[in-house]
């Protein structure tokens, strides 16, 4: 996968997250993905801790739907978005790469953050949508030609997704590369 990061197309889509940067195709400047942060107080593990920023991507695919916006609110109003470093809506179905405790609750944990994406993210303004939930480790698992599998593997080595203090994450995009190139 050739891209190339470019400023975000969209600058403003939801009150509580925003967008850092778009990385788009060098052959045709479509967007790949866009990657976005949020104030996060809940870790990968779902449990509480100082308040941070969290990273994760919205994969694009032909038509972005932008209905995936009110998803990532409700998400994060209900305290789901923390294990989250991927999202990917299809007009039938939201996919979500995250990762889960693993654990001896881990079976009942996936039940119930699975059962509050379906109860509360999922029916929104537009339209409801089916929920698939994969580990970074089962994208393998997808059709051939799922936009998901063919890039969410670059994707997830090549980006650093997650909930850090804002101490890591340096203030001000002093941890991106490139930021003077794009303006900013």
């Amino acid at each position: 996968m050739n891209t190339q990061k470019k400023p975000p197309s969209i600058h403003t889509c939801s009150r509580f997250f925003q967008p850092e940067y778009d990385m788009v195709s060098t052959k045709t400047g479509e967007p790949i993905y866009t990657i976005y942060a949020a104030p996060q107080r809940f870790s990968a593990e779902l449990e509480l801790q100082e308040l941070g920023l969290q990273r994760f991507a919205i994969l694009w695919d032909g038509n972005p739907q932008y209905e995936i916006f009110e998803i990532i609110d409700r998400a994060l109003v209900g305290d789901l978005l923390s294990p989250v470093s991927m999202l990917h809506l299809s007009p039938e179905k939201l996919t979500i790469i995250a990762t889960l405790p693993k654990g001896k609750n881990a079976d009942v944990t996936s039940f119930i953050y699975d059962r509050r994406w379906s109860e509360f993210a999922l029916k929104t303004t537009w339209q409801s949508w089916e929920l698939q939930r994969l580990g970074p480790d089962e994208l393998a698992s997808l059709e051939a030609d799922n936009v998901l599998r063919l890039n969410g593997p670059h994707i997830l080595s090549k980006e650093n997704f997650g909930v850090y203090n804002y101490e890591e994450m340096y203030f001000a995009f002093r941890d991106i590369e490139g930021w003077k190139e794009l303006g900013y």
